[in-house]
């Protein structure tokens, strides 16, 4: 189980380590033992999962950066300074919520890639909209937070989600991690509050999928089912 406990350790050794909160091996082996008889197993598969899918902050920061030069090729921009000068990254969640943190990643991206600001040309106008989040499970926070940006007015008086759909604006919604039952219930949720154009309009983009549609053949949602039972 030391062993287990190690391999585990080298991969989510950073997690916090700028909000001050370092993990031990001793940690992991810990929350292992509530498990009791079965910690080694819960810990042999946490080995194989976690390596897999835990995000880092460089893991990150490298799926931040590759966004914003898909977003450059989308866009159809060469100049990175135009794309900022014309770009929004939405900021409405709470400061402890994950967009912030991500906001403050892609600031660092920035100045280390380009040497550039997206904070500098934010009084600037814009036409693409970006919001970042780390996972839309439910997706309920990011469907509020779409639904209330579509519905804002411009100083002309006209609708967010008017411009989207006569191509005035861009609108691109970019997660590490979507469950795919959640992501359809946000389009229907944009749809249903102003139509099928405006919901097709919006683009999103995610780096892993977790499949776990009711509905949907061939989900490959992962979870464990007992063959026996316990007695």
């Amino acid at each position: 189980m030391e062993e287990l406990a190690e391999s585990i350790y080298e991969v989510i050794k950073d997690y916090r380590n700028h909000d001050d909160v370092f993990i031990a091996k001793q940690n992991i082996i810990e929350w292992a033992r509530q498990f009791e008889e079965n910690d080694e197993l819960v810990l042999t598969e946490l080995n194989k999962i976690i390596k897999e899918t835990y995000v880092s902050r460089e893991k990150a920061k490298k799926l931040v950066h590759q966004n914003i030069l898909r977003l450059m090729q989308l866009y159809r921009y060469s100049n990175v300074a135009i794309f900022l000068i014309d770009t929004e990254f939405i900021d409405v969640q709470l400061t402890h919520k994950s967009q912030p943190s991500i906001l403050i990643l892609l600031e660092e991206i920035l100045s280390e890639h380009f040497q550039e600001s997206y904070i500098k040309y934010k009084e600037y106008p814009k036409k693409n909209y970006i919001y970042f989040d780390d996972i839309l499970a439910s997706g309920s926070t990011i469907g509020r937070d779409i639904v209330n940006f579509l519905n804002q007015v411009d100083s002309s008086g006209k609708f967010f989600h008017q411009k989207l759909q006569d191509n005035e604006i861009n609108l691109s919604i970019r997660v590490f991690c979507l469950h795919t039952w959640g992501f359809e219930f946000q389009k229907y949720r944009i749809q249903k509050e102003f139509n099928e154009k405006v919901m097709k309009k919006v683009n999103w983009f995610w780096n892993y999928e977790i499949q776990n549609h009711a509905k949907f053949n061939n989900q490959k949602l992962n979870i464990a089912k007992p063959v026996k039972g316990i007695i």
